[in-house]
Order: C-alpha cells, then sequence, then structure tokens
C-alpha cells in the first residue's frame, strides 16, 4: 500500500507543484480537466458502448412512440412500460464502469483533499498537534511523552495529556515557511510526521497513521507508521477557502462541476458513448 500510495504522492506533487504560485482554483481546475478526461476513457474501456447505444436509442424511440399515439391510451402505456425497461437496461450498462471507477477517483479525491481542503499553516499561525498512542504504552510512557520540532518551529505548550484518548496534544507555531519534521518521542522511540508551513499552495497531509489498509488509503501522504507505541499523528490543519466569483464554495464542488463538464465536452472527441 505505502508503494502505491507514494506513487500517486510524487504523480500529484509533480503535477500540481507548477501552480504552486498561482491561485488554488488554477491547479483545481487542471487536475479536474485531467480527471474527467481519464473518467471518459476509463469509461470507455470498461462499459459496452454498443449495448449503451442502443438503448438510448430504444429509450429515444419509446419518447416519439408516446407522443405519436398520444390520443392511444393503450399504446401510450404499453411505450412507457418498454421505456422504463430500457432505462434499467442503459443503468445495467452503466452500472459495471461506474464500479470501477470508484476506486480510482477515492484516490484521486484524496490526494486532491491535501492539497485544497486544507491549506499549510502561516508563519505566527498556532496548531495544534495530536499523537495517539497505542495500548501498549503505559502511564510511564506518557508522562515521558515529547515532541522535538527542530529549527523553524515553536513548540508553545508542554504536552497536555488527555488518558481516556490515550492522546498527548501540543500547540506548535511555524517560524519559518516550508517543509518541517515534526519527531514524536515515546518509550524511546521516535515517530516523525511532516508540518506544512508557507502561503503557496502546497499539500497539507493531515495525519500520518499505522492502521490498516483503508485507513492508510485515506491518509497517504507519508509511510504508515511502523512504531508500536503510537497509532497516529495528525495536525489540526486550517480549512483552505476557495472564493469562486467572491464567494465561497467546496473544493468538491468545483471538481466535480469541472471533471464532469470536460467529460461531456470530450465525449465527442474520445468517441464515448455515455
Amino acid at each position: 500500500m505505502d508503494i502505491l500510495n507514494s506513487a500517486l504522492t510524487i504523480l500529484f506533487t509533480a503535477v500540481l507543484t507548477p501552480f504552486r504560485g498561482m491561485h488554488p482554483l488554477a491547479g483545481l481546475a487542471a487536475v479536474s480537466v485531467a480527471a474527467g478526461a481519464l473518467m471518459l476513457l476509463v469509461f470507455k474501456w470498461t462499459s459496452n458502448q454498443k449495448g449503451l447505444a442502443a438503448a438510448r436509442d430504444r429509450m429515444q424511440g419509446r419518447l416519439l412512440e408516446m407522443r405519436l399515439f398520444a390520443s392511444d391510451p393503450a399504446q401510450t402505456l404499453r411505450s412507457a412500460g418498454m421505456l422504463l425497461l430500457d432505462n434499467l437496461s442503459y443503468i445495467r450498462h452503466m452500472l459495471v464502469p461506474m464500479l470501477i471507477l470508484i476506486g480510482p477517483i477515492v484516490l484521486l479525491l484524496v490526494q486532491a483533499s491535501a492539497w485544497y481542503q486544507f491549506r499549510p499553516v502561516l508563519p505566527g499561525e498556532p496548531v495544534i498537534v495530536r499523537a495517539v498512542v497505542s495500548d501498549s504504552a503505559g502511564e510511564p510512557d506518557l508522562d515521558r511523552a515529547a515532541l522535538d520540532a527542530g529549527p523553524g518551529v515553536t513548540v508553545e505548550t508542554p504536552p497536555l495529556r488527555i488518558p481516556e484518548q490515550r492522546e498527548i496534544n501540543w500547540r506548535v507555531n511555524p517560524d519559518n515557511p516550508g517543509r518541517h519534521i515534526l519527531r514524536v518521542k515515546i518509550g524511546g522511540t521516535t515517530t516523525e510526521k511532516q508540518f506544512a508551513a508557507g502561503r503557496h499552495t502546497a499539500a497539507a497531509w493531515p495525519a500520518r497513521v499505522s492502521g490498516g489498509v483503508f485507513e492508510r488509503a485515506l491518509n497517504p501522504g507519508e509511510p504508515a507508521i511502523r512504531n508500536a507505541m503510537i497509532q497516529k499523528i495528525s495536525i489540526d490543519y486550517p480549512e483552505r477557502e476557495l472564493l469562486v466569483f467572491g464567494r465561497p464554495v467546496h473544493w468538491l464542488v468545483v471538481f466535480f462541476v469541472i471533471s464532469l463538464a470536460s467529460a461531456y465536452a470530450l465525449r465527442g472527441a474520445f468517441r464515448v458513448e455515455v
């Protein structure tokens, strides 16, 4: 899983790095158009294109029948019934490619969320770092837990221990922009977590985890934690605000509108029946 996560993260970083100095919508629009084209190609390769076209043509024919024989209730009712069956056939042909697309779309959205749902912390803007320890960590281990932020980041508070949640919190404040490394030390072990700071558009991965495949797929920006003492290290990154015509819009809305519009616009060039 770590190999796939690393490959996708490197790919996204390579694609979006040229947009770092631009408005976030520029990079998001580029990703959305690329995603729309990719979804269209996957749909073409995995769907029964002839079956889709035939089902669509039959539905159009049933609609014409209903208009031509509007004065014949019995024929109109039969046409309506056949229209329903043709519609079910159309949905059946759509089902397989849509199920196949779910996995790639989820992986793509997880990568994009680090860039467009969250943003790096501004210098002078404090945030909370949370470490969740495993059951193997005893009370003495929690008492001696420490956070080494290194140069460029100030740890503003001593560790706040929440035993019932097996969690330790610190408040940190970046002094300089850049990608810093935070080190959580507990039970004689050290676990690292990336910490992004600055004004440019960049990936801000909220958590590094040690969980199963699903949890690691949702947090792909860093390798899985191999330290038995720690289950998760997270940073409360602020959410990014995207303004479209002066109004805040969630990045997912922008992504789906642009990706679906681009897929619709490219269907003729790619010769895809939808």
